[in-house]
């Protein structure tokens, strides 16, 4: 308000006024919310899945390499 006061009355709380949707569609737009993320839990998983199927196949690329498993033929 204007000065360095670092003290909050009741009367400056009160007369702060928060917009709000009406009740059933905060309602809805939690249920979406809920929604979103329940796609998005999924699609964390199958990439965390990925990511371990990867790091699977990088260490049986390695092991065949190291081992002479892995016919690789030479540059011209």
């Amino acid at each position: 308000m204007g000065s360095t006061h670092k003290t909050i009355y009741m009367p400056d709380i009160e007369s702060i006024r928060v917009p709000l949707p009406p009740a059933d569609e905060q309602m809805e737009i939690v249920a979406a919310g809920h929604n979103e993320q329940g796609a998005l839990d999924k699609c964390a998983a199958r990439i965390s899945d990925q990511i371990v199927l990867l790091q699977e196949r990088r260490q049986a690329l390695i092991t065949a390499a190291v081992t002479g498993q892995l016919d690789i033929p030479e540059a011209a």
